[in-house]
């Protein structure tokens, strides 16, 4: 049975030419990547020999081309390829993907929007979803400025009314191309036994044989075979209630000539017909050759359909591997640039301390020791580390950004050696909140409760410098020792002080623990300006610190 599958497979990659009423774009674009040029004119050397081939090759294509007009017609064949294989819904994704690249309003574009309004009712009607399909169908035909193809879409937009049973709809369709005398035979053989076929359907004492049989004659004459399968079809049907021996020889002419084409979807309707004219003894062998054919067509519809989605998604995993690889570059050589940022900080950082030390000695030592290190925590040493935090957790983080972090720092470390450095230190309120949630990680969130601006604003500008290095220093010893994971933050102010509650979820303080250098200078900062820090670790888990700062 497998042999089978595979032959009837093997059908529907070739069976039917792949045919686009409209033209290609006569040259392929320059500009674009000589290797996917060669994809698009590979696929075009395949389209009827392997299409499940040329659908590689043409998504490819428009995964990496700049030319939109070559895009639009790849999806174009694309949705051709699929539809014909029995992938309705992933003939209508890759149509989808070539009308954003169109101008409606570019006459060169308009005839591609045509076809893939066209091409994108065809998958709907075949779905059933008519009501889609007839609104494609019209799109098709607006956009269309060829003649013969405007007929055609006028009369696949008449097949869709007929198949709704909106038959006087199609009957006027049918009508009106008739006597425009435009249709070329093969279009008016295929009209004119539409049209018969519809009204017979309308009104089944409608005497459609002459017209049914002017059609079949116009097609033996230029030899169209496929429309020669499709006139037997309507006679079968037509003779059905009337003459069975008709029906029967209309319906046994068709299934031959079906296999003539190589034609396995024409075969299993003909056999359909047959099963039910046949003699008793014969529709049974034409029943198992359709459940046979049947069978093996949506196996075979089904492997087209995964095999199509397999093309994608290899490409994408392309893709995807190619960005990885792209993003890891760029990592090297964010790294590269942090290295030499930290050796230039290193360097500045010596430099820096040989001028400390000179300015040192000519003040009282033991004073300005103090007040030069409770500096160098708070600006260098902090500053240092927040930029340690943002490499840390941002790993995407831009070099540009790095550096303009440098250089702040680096105009901080300048002011130390001097008394007022509250210029390059001050925050806003924007500032400052981007300061706290620097800290976040994935595993370790932060919240920030009321309004920083109502109660930042209200602070003067030594108080906002001062409390700005006392809240860096309290993130700083809560990453580096709490080991906590939940942060709240809360703003408040009773229009004489501005209140900050910090709390986390953290190891806490133990009872008697000294404070290091970094606490030490938060309690001494707050009290330079004439506020109060209270630390509490006596409830279940965790630190919470209130800071009060009085209103000036």
């Amino acid at each position: 049975m497998n042999r089978y599958i595979f032959f009837i497979f093997l059908l529907l990659s070739c069976q039917n030419a792949i045919n686009i009423d409209t033209k290609p774009p006569e040259t392929v674009n320059a500009d674009n990547n000589k290797k996917y040029n060669e994809y698009y004119k590979r696929a075009q050397q395949l389209i009827n020999v392997r299409n499940d081939s040329a659908f590689y090759y043409l998504y490819e294509f428009t995964e990496n081309t700049n030319d939109t007009l070559l895009l639009a017609y790849a999806t174009i064949q694309m949705g051709a390829i699929q539809n014909d294989a029995g992938d309705y819904l992933g003939s209508i994704e890759s149509l989808l993907k070539g009308i954003p690249f169109l101008d409606e309003k570019n006459a060169e574009h308009q005839e591609y929007l045509s076809s893939i309004y066209n091409e994108l009712a065809i998958s709907c009607k075949n779905l059933k979803h008519f009501d889609e399909a007839i609104r494609y169908f019209n799109l098709a035909i607006q956009y269309s400025n060829d003649s013969t193809n405007r007929l055609i879409r006028l009369n696949n937009l008449a097949v869709a009314y007929k198949d709704t049973k909106l038959f006087q709809k199609a009957i006027n369709i049918y009508d009106s191309i008739i006597t425009s005398h435009q249709a070329p035979p093969v279009e008016f053989a295929r009209v004119l036994s539409n049209l018969a076929y519809t009204k017979w359907l309308q009104n089944k004492s409608y005497n459609a044989k002459p017209e049914l049989q002017e059609a079949l004659q116009i097609r033996r004459q230029i030899n169209d075979q496929w429309g020669i399968q499709s006139s037997y079809s309507h006679l079968a049907d037509y003779y059905l209630s009337t003459n069975a021996d008709s029906a029967f020889t209309y319906a046994n002419k068709m299934l031959s000539l079906s296999r003539e084409l190589y034609s396995p979807a024409n075969e299993t309707k003909a056999l359909e017909k047959l099963i039910s004219l046949a003699p008793s003894d014969r529709s049974k062998s034409y029943f198992t050759r359709y459940q046979f054919l049947n069978d093996s067509l949506q196996t075979a519809s089904n492997t087209a359909k995964n095999q199509f989605a397999l093309i994608r998604y290899e490409t994408e995993k392309s893709k995807t591997q190619n960005l990885v690889l792209q993003k890891d570059n760029a990592e090297k050589n964010t790294r590269l640039v942090i290295n030499q940022a930290v050796i230039f900080v290193l360097v500045l950082l010596s430099v820096i301390s040989y001028f400390w030390y000179r300015k040192r000695k000519q003040q009282a030592l033991q004073k300005q020791q103090l007040k030069t290190s409770q500096k160098v925590h708070d600006v260098v040493a902090n500053g240092l580390y927040r930029i340690m935090t943002k490499i840390e957790h941002q790993p995407d983080l831009e070099p540009e950004l790095i550096l303009d972090d440098l250089e702040e720092l680096y105009e901080q470390s300048r002011n130390i050696s001097y008394e007022d450095f509250t210029k390059n230190t001050q925050k806003t309120d924007d500032e400052i909140t981007q300061l706290l949630k620097s800290f976040s990680t994935d595993t370790r969130k932060i919240s920030i409760v009321g309004k920083i601006s109502d109660t930042w604003n209200k602070l003067n500008t030594t108080q906002q410098t001062e409390l700005r290095f006392v809240l860096e220093e309290i993130m700083i010893n809560m990453k580096k020792h709490s080991g906590a994971n939940y942060i709240t933050i809360r703003f408040e102010d009773n229009h004489h002080q501005v209140k900050i509650q910090y709390i986390d979820d953290g190891c806490g303080l133990a009872p008697g623990q000294k404070y290091g250098n970094g606490l030490n200078n938060t309690v001494s900062r707050i009290n330079s300006i004439g506020g109060q820090i209270t630390f509490d670790s006596s409830f279940s888990q965790g630190l919470k610190i209130l800071l009060i700062i009085p209103i000036p």
